[in-house]
């Protein structure tokens, strides 16, 4: 209901039902296309094209490059958004440097079926656009032939900034995140075990929410209702963000733009965050969000920010300035008609 207002059509087909391509090599991460193909989708999207009522087809996810190599031959401009490189994402978890010899021969092997998956991809699209810098080149250095474009994400500045007048709780914290994504689910268990703790030591009445969907079993397992609330899913995420001191960004793998951040910002909410999280933003320490990567010096920005209200107050306006001019969503759609022009040039 929700696209129906947006668009002439919406055709809601179940994800992750079978995915019946042959891989004799065993050369394609299987995990993705389990959970996310459908023949389904395939021959309803196969239908769509041949009716001549489109100017462009476009991907949102690499799971959903699949079907890509099935419409090609329609010769309509295609646009994948790959939202996150996910090769980056397995060589980060490789250098935590945790894993057993045999993990990080795993984790070896993981990183180039990816590699070779996305990149495989990527070359049917006429344009993938990625959203930061760094993961442009993590797809051009290997492949520089590819048509990569950089698009940032974007925030709903006036739907978050007018939920954040609820009544902040003292010495509280916010995390969201949808949890079956592992960067999300390890930075709880990061959180939890390594920052946490210190926090406690100082502020005893320190309180963690972790709000999102499909909170895993060892999540689910920290919730005692007082210093750790796990919610699962909720409705509306804008209560939880509006009643936290502080939005904190513990993450330490992945790639992209979190979010998240644009969403605390838009709230007027101080962040804490590690680099990685706030990595391809217009994001700088002590101006408009704080960043630590080692436990003890994240939870000391924690406890910094539940000290001074001043500085809590100061980054939360310039966070709320950062997204409104950089990543409100009218300017970013300016941007992307702006990709779909230059395709259609380039194709006509």
């Amino acid at each position: 209901p929700a696209l129906e207002k947006f668009c002439k059509q919406v055709t809601a087909l179940l994800r992750g039902q079978s995915f019946n391509q042959t891989d004799w090599f065993h050369v394609t991460p299987h995990r993705p296309l389990r959970e996310f193909s459908n023949p389904e989708m395939t021959r309803v999207l196969k239908e769509e094209v041949r009716s001549g009522k489109y100017d462009i087809i476009q991907f949102e996810y690499l799971e959903m490059g699949y079907l890509a190599r099935d419409v090609k031959k329609y010769n309509v401009p295609m646009i994948l958004t790959d939202h996150e490189v996910q090769h980056r994402n397995i060589r980060q978890n490789f250098r935590l440097g945790s894993h057993s010899l045999m993990e990080r021969v795993q984790l070896a092997v993981d990183w180039m079926l990816m590699l070779n998956f996305e990149l495989r991809v990527a070359k049917i699209f006429d344009v993938v656009i990625t959203l930061t810098e760094d993961e442009r080149r993590a797809l051009v250095d290997y492949r520089p032939s590819l048509a990569v474009t950089v698009h940032h994400t974007g925030v709903d500045v006036p739907y978050f900034a007018q939920s954040n007048h609820a009544p902040v709780e003292d010495h509280s914290l916010v995390f969201v995140g949808y949890y079956r994504h592992f960067p999300n689910s390890d930075a709880v268990d990061y959180f939890s075990t390594q920052i946490f703790p210190h926090i406690v030591t100082r502020y005893p009445d320190a309180k963690m929410y972790f709000v999102g969907a499909e909170p895993t079993h060892s999540m689910l397992k920290l919730h005692n209702g007082k210093s750790m609330i796990v919610t699962g899913r909720v409705d509306d995420i804008r209560p939880y963000i509006a009643r936290s001191a502080i939005y904190v960004v513990p993450i330490r793998l992945g790639a992209g733009i979190r979010g998240k951040i644009l969403e605390a910002w838009a709230m007027k909410k101080p962040v804490v965050s590690t680099s990685i999280a706030s990595s391809g933003l217009h994001a700088t320490h002590e101006q408009n969000i704080l960043v630590a990567d080692e436990p003890g010096a994240f939870a000391d920005q924690v406890i910094r920010l539940f000290k001074d209200q001043s500085l809590r107050r100061r980054l939360a306006e310039e966070g709320f300035r950062t997204a409104s001019e950089e990543y409100d969503w009218a300017a970013q759609v300016k941007k992307h008609e702006a990709i779909y022009d230059q395709l259609l040039t380039r194709k006509s």
